[in-house]
């Protein structure tokens, strides 16, 4: 998901201007490309639990 920097504007007021600064970020169609979005769920099979980052054979280390 691209991330679009908020400019300091002042505040978006009503609806149209909230559908034109959404519509600012859209890709035109024929830059479009399928694909998929998938999480990846770690645990330690010996006991079920989630590792923590900076754990010994945590997340930091994969």
């Amino acid at each position: 998901m691209a991330v679009v920097a908020v400019e300091a504007e002042g505040a978006i007021e009503d609806r149209r201007e909230l559908v034109e600064w959404f519509e600012q970020g859209c890709k035109p169609p024929e830059d479009w490309r399928c694909g998929t979005e998938h999480e990846k769920f770690v645990f330690r099979r010996s006991d079920l639990s989630r590792p923590g980052y900076d754990d010994p054979d945590g997340i930091g280390e994969l």
